[in-house]
């Protein structure tokens, strides 16, 4: 019988939660990131989750940078642990310099 690489993987990833023994302390990590976000984290989403399950947080937050990338794994983990999943992404803007914002807003606001 023949199975699929993704099907193996996703067997693999499938984790079983222990339950925290004592309630966790009342705080929230908001600005946590995953492997997905390149040279910001190097955890697994199910990873995180598996220690704030541990550590008795209530939920926790995956904020990747410039993306989503890790929300689908991350809130099946969180699902299956009982922790609360909060999903964000850390957005960069480029900031442009003066002289390119002078230019761009006379092109495309002209004043009268």
């Amino acid at each position: 019988m023949y199975v699929s690489p993704g099907a193996r993987k996703e067997t693999l990833r499938k984790r079983t939660f222990a339950a925290a023994t004592a309630p966790g302390p009342r705080y929230v990590e908001l600005r946590c990131a995953s492997a997905f976000s390149f040279l910001n984290g190097a955890s697994l989403p199910e990873d995180l989750v598996e220690r704030a399950a541990a550590l008795g947080l209530p939920a926790v937050a995956l904020v990747d940078t410039n993306g989503v990338y890790g929300a689908p794994r991350f809130w099946k983990a969180a699902r299956a642990a009982g922790v609360k999943a909060l999903v964000g992404a850390e957005v960069t803007l480029v900031e442009w310099p003066a002289a390119q914002r002078q230019r761009s807003a006379k092109s495309t606001f002209p004043r009268r």
